[in-house]
């Protein structure tokens, strides 16, 4: 059984009651408590520690299970490289699942999954045959290789085109969501939550289409892809800087985003909208523009201190130097107010600009 490190005074506690299932156990409780991120019910599921890092959380997998089960021909479905089963029991609830998984530890971990939830599936250990038949199949490819994240699918663990070839009703396939290159064949649906574009999905049911799905404490928002707004925005002390959902980015969604809240790109490469006026939105932090700079560190450090800012806020897009090495660079005075950095480009000049957060 695979295990992590632990606390060993609590694990040898653990031994003179449980022998030798206390290293497991203990285990398992840590597990547990770091899939409550992710599942509603994880004092009753059982996890493997790199498959529980790998496994779509379960508000993501029902949201994909329901398209599923809605679109697909009457039948069974496929789960292709279940795991612990984060997906089938999602699929699980509402269809017939088979269900493969190669490595044995890891099947055994999604039976125990079904039972504990009382849903059914058949869980088969060892690799699926290439002929099978299904109303629909899902399939998550390991994506990773010699611990490097491998965006090409046809270098996944089934290769796409593989899954392509199966006599399926309807297909969905997990890939990174930095994927640009997408067949002709399949649509790409971008899925994420606030801050974050968690994961992106293959479907064979809309070729050539591309869209995001966001949930936030609102709940679910369909965010379709067009045309990208000209680069036409002026940025200006008094203006509104807006930061969209990473969701919104990946699936091309800003021209919308941009007519909604009447602002514009300033750069064509840079994911920042800037416009006279700023308002709350789902998809987009607001931020008044204080002070717009060249990028110098003297510079920015003078007009921090100038107004009067000891914790400080750092974003970046478009830009090579990362929020951390900046900060440890600044020499931020012990008290103060709070106030917001943005460090972006236009046409290829550094910039710095300094804003405060829209509430």
């Amino acid at each position: 059984m695979r295990q992590g490190p632990l606390d060993l005074p609590r694990l040898e506690l653990l031994r003179r009651r449980f022998g030798e299932q206390a290293r497991w156990l203990m285990t398992q409780a840590e597990l547990r408590r770091q899939a409550r991120a992710k599942f509603s019910r994880a004092e009753s599921l059982f996890f493997e520690r790199e498959a529980l890092e790998q496994a779509s959380c379960e508000a993501l997998a029902e949201h994909r299970a329901e398209r599923l089960d809605r679109l697909a021909p009457p039948g069974p479905v496929l789960d292709l490289g279940c795991g612990i089963g984060g997906d089938l029991l999602a699929l699980a609830s509402r269809r017939e699942v088979v269900a493969y998984e190669r490595d044995p530890y890891r099947a055994e971990l999604a039976r125990a999954n079904l039972r504990a939830l009382g849903l059914r599936a058949t869980v088969h250990s060892g690799e699926f045959p290439p002929d099978l038949k299904a109303a629909a199949a899902f399939c998550d490819p390991a994506r990773r290789r010699n611990g490097r994240r491998m965006l090409d699918p046809e270098q996944g663990e089934p290769p796409l085109s593989s899954l392509l070839s199966l006599r399926v009703g309807l297909l969905a396939v997990k890939v990174a969501p930095g994927l640009e290159s997408v067949p002709d064949s399949l649509g790409m649906e971008l899925v994420g939550l606030p801050g974050e574009c968690r994961e992106a999905v293959l479907w064979s049911d809309c070729p050539g289409r591309r869209w995001g799905s966001f949930l936030d404490q609102e709940g679910w928002l369909e965010l379709s892809a067009g045309p990208d707004p000209e680069p036409t925005g002026r940025l200006e002390p008094g203006a509104f800087l807006y930061d969209p959902e990473p969701t919104a980015v990946r699936a091309r969604a800003l021209g919308r985003l941009a007519e909604e809240l009447e602002a514009r790109p300033f750069d064509p490469r840079v994911a920042y909208l800037v416009g006279p006026q700023g308002c709350k939105h789902r998809l987009a932090a607001c931020f008044e523009l204080l002070e717009v700079l060249p990028f110098s560190l003297k510079r920015i450090q003078a007009a921090v201190r100038a107004a009067g800012w000891s914790r400080l806020e750092i974003k970046k897009r478009g830009h090579a130097l990362t929020p951390e090495e900046l900060r440890r660079k600044l020499r931020l005075s012990d008290s103060g107010g709070e106030g917001t950095l943005i460090l972006t480009r236009q046409q290829d000049r550094p910039l710095a600009l300094l804003a405060r957060r829209s509430r």
